[in-house]
């Protein structure tokens, strides 16, 4: 497979995982692309080669900042959903303690 249509597929797998909120499996592609990357790097014999391979790596740094930034504003989600519940929580003792007075 070319450097390019593994990097398609390695974008959609991203994209098709980010989009899924499959962290554990974002985890393992992650992993799957740095030993991928040693072994073009490995290969990499010729100018070319390696002109292309820097095309590749660029585009895989760019994949992942859009697959981070998309974590983030998961984790971003989930801690206002977490302080929202935690007032709701406050809420709910401050009328439990006020209703013994009733």
């Amino acid at each position: 497979m070319s450097y390019q249509a593994e990097l398609t597929q390695l974008s959609k797998d991203y994209k098709r995982l980010c989009e899924a909120k499959e962290w554990e499996q974002l985890k393992e592609l992650d992993l799957q692309v740095r030993n991928r990357i040693k072994e073009w790097v490995a290969v990499a014999a010729t100018d070319e080669d390696k002109t292309r391979l820097a095309s590749v790596l660029q585009s895989l740094k760019n994949i992942n900042s859009l697959v981070l930034k998309g974590a983030e504003a998961h984790r971003q989600q989930i801690a206002r959903e977490l302080k929202k519940l935690n007032l709701d929580k406050k809420a709910v003792a401050t009328y439990e303690r006020s209703s013994k007075y009733l």
